[in-house]
């Protein structure tokens, strides 16, 4: 609430489950974009098609000029 942004829930509407969580956060290196999908949800796209919604708000409705994202091994 407090910077008009975060992690949204990202569902599947044909089963309206969850599969994971997408969006934008403060992290210590700034303004970043994660996101964690379950296993079953892999390879399909959807982490992109969350991805590149989160950025599209965070560019074009937040008006940031920068995000990072991080990998992580695991």
């Amino acid at each position: 609430d407090q910077y008009g942004f975060g992690q949204w829930s990202v569902i599947d509407k044909k089963h309206n489950q969850v599969i994971g969580i997408c969006g934008l956060h403060h992290s210590e290196d700034g303004i970043e974009l994660s996101y964690m999908f379950f296993p079953a949800s892999w390879g399909k796209g959807l982490a992109k098609e969350a991805a590149c919604a989160s950025l599209d708000y965070g560019f074009n409705q937040l008006n940031l000029d920068k995000v990072i994202a991080i990998t992580q091994e695991a």
